[in-house]
């Protein structure tokens, strides 16, 4: 009988990795059973992973939403110099979104379990103080009138109106204060100085054309003196050669 054996390390001990394997020579291959063929194989544990974050398809669609706005963006003279940048900035933006989720759920859960029992603890006391109080309210207050569901409607609404115009009334009663009474007149004395300013700049264009149209007229005048000294000097040569 020949044995073999190999062990498997795996970083842990090598007891529980032994792997036995038993045969026989060629020759008693024949004669032998399947019994006497054995291989004992040890059971390998189950490697458990740590407890991380696995993706799915919400953070699989966030993540391909930052890479179709971040593609566009890598070049020269644009947002990122390389691929390496962006993923770096969808990195940033995906753990900015992940400590918000964290931040907002520890917030939130704190105060449900802290809320919730406080509530129940005192439901009783609640239930008792109010039935206690519509108990007292029925003794003291008479009775109402069955209202009828159009009247009560147009007497809630001609009450609110009611009340609404009062208060615009008191709002317009009520004396405005000194700096309310102020304001109009710095708005109105600031009208008062870009309207004097505007009179002002339409005078002096008033001014500027009419010296505009004054510098045209005399060189007008100019021109025809030269024209006039130029024809009577031909007509002058005229006469000298005749």
């Amino acid at each position: 009988m020949e044995e073999l054996q190999c062990s498997v390390l795996d970083g842990q001990d090598s007891a529980d990795h032994m792997i036995l394997i038993e045969m026989e020579p060629a020759e008693d291959l024949e004669a032998s059973t399947s019994a006497e063929n054995t291989i004992a194989v040890s059971p390998v544990p189950n490697i458990v992973r740590n407890g991380g974050i696995e993706w799915g398809d919400t953070d699989t669609k966030v993540l391909l939403d930052y890479y179709k706005r971040y593609l566009p963006q890598i070049g020269p003279f644009k947002t990122f110099r390389s691929k390496r940048e962006m993923y770096k900035k969808i990195a940033k933006d995906i753990l900015r979104l992940t400590r918000a989720h964290t931040h907002a759920r520890a917030v939130r859960e704190p105060l449900q379990d802290a809320v919730s029992p406080r509530i129940a603890r005192y439901e009783e006391e609640l239930a008792r103080i109010r039935a206690l109080r519509d108990s007292l309210d029925a003794e003291l207050l008479p009775p109402k009138p069955a209202p009828t569901g159009r009247t009560t409607t147009r007497a809630a609404t001609a009450r609110v109106a009611e009340d609404s115009v009062a208060e615009e009334d008191d709002v317009m009663a009520t004396p405005a204060s000194p700096r309310m009474r102020r304001r109009p007149v710095h708005v109105r004395a600031f009208l008062e100085m870009m309207r004097d300013l505007h009179q002002e700049r339409e005078k002096g264009r008033e001014e500027r054309e009419r010296r505009r149209d004054q510098r045209h007229t005399e060189k007008m005048q100019l021109l025809r003196r030269a024209l006039a000294l130029l024809e009577m000097d031909r007509m002058v040569s005229q006469a000298t050669q005749t």
